[in-house]
């Protein structure tokens, strides 16, 4: 855990940006078209479930951090399970 959370990218990540790119379960992965931003997010939350800027301004007028009203709802949710999620495999491409 203090290995991720270091300041210094190349501590975080256990080398370089180079190193991490080049791990084999990046090796189908198109970098430039992330950078570009062409590729399409694998899975995008409801927009009842976003937070807009009119929100993140009024928790700014009344000094509550985001952070902190993310961290309060994620106690009041069911944690994650996998195989009871609507569609277990999103990810089963990348």
């Amino acid at each position: 855990i203090d290995q991720l959370l270091n300041k210094t990218a190349e501590t975080r990540l256990g080398g370089s940006y180079a190193a991490l790119k080049s791990h084999s379960w990046f090796d189908n992965f198109d970098w430039d078209k992330l950078l570009d931003k062409q590729l399409k997010p694998p899975l995008l939350p409801p927009k009842e479930k976003l937070i807009t800027e009119e929100e993140i301004k009024k928790m700014e007028k009344i000094s509550k951090k985001v952070t902190a009203v993310i961290e309060e709802e994620a106690k009041n949710h069911k944690k994650y399970r996998k195989e009871q999620s609507s569609n277990p495999n999103w990810d089963k491409d990348f």
